[in-house]
C-alpha cells in the first residue's frame, strides 16, 4: 500500500484525519485536523513550483530575490487557503490565527515589490520575519513545514 493509506488512522476514526508525526511532540500545539496532509502536500507542492521558498529564510533577505519571494508568498498562501479547516472551534481559531498570519506576510511582500521606492533591509527583514512567523504557526499546528525551509 502506498500513499497515505499506508499511515494507520487516527484513534478517533475521524474522516480524513491519519495520524502522523511532527517534530512538534506536546499535544498541546501538534493538532492533528482534517486536511493536515494536505496541508503538507501544500508545502511540497509549493516547494516545488516555488523553488525560492525551499532555498532557505537567507535567501529571503536578499533584495533581487523580492519577486520571486512575493510571488512565492502569495503562491503558498493561495493554496493554504485551499486546505479545509479543523472542525472543532478552539482548533479552527488557532488555524485561523496562523492563516491569517500568512496572509500579513504575503501582503508585506506584495507591498514591497509594488513600491516604486526601493525596499530596505529593514523592510525586507520584517517580511521575511512574518514568513518565519507564518510557517513556524503552520509547524505548531502540526504541519511539516520541511520542503519551505
Amino acid at each position: 500500500m502506498s500513499g497515505l493509506g499506508q499511515y494507520p488512522r487516527h484513534p478517533r476514526g475521524q474522516a480524513d484525519q491519519y495520524s502522523l508525526q511532527v517534530a512538534n511532540t506536546s499535544a498541546d500545539t501538534a493538532l492533528l485536523f482534517p486536511g493536515q496532509g494536505s496541508q503538507t502536500s501544500t508545502m511540497a507542492t509549493v516547494a516545488a513550483e516555488q523553488p525560492i521558498m525551499a532555498q532557505g529564510p537567507e535567501v529571503r533577505l536578499d533584495v533581487a530575490n523580492l519577486t520571486a519571494v512575493e510571488t512565492g508568498m502569495n503562491a503558498l498562501i493561495g493554496a493554504v487557503h485551499h486546505v479545509p479547516l479543523p472542525a472543532q472551534e478552539a482548533e479552527q481559531a488557532q488555524a485561523s490565527t496562523v492563516v491569517a498570519s500568512g496572509d500579513q506576510a504575503a501582503q508585506a511582500w506584495t507591498a514591497l515589490t509594488a513600491s516604486s521606492a526601493e525596499a530596505t533591509p529593514e523592510q525586507i527583514a520584517q517580511a521575511a520575519e512574518a514568513t518565519g512567523g507564518f510557517v513556524a504557526g503552520l509547524t505548531q499546528l502540526g504541519v511539516n513545514c520541511t520542503p519551505i525551509g
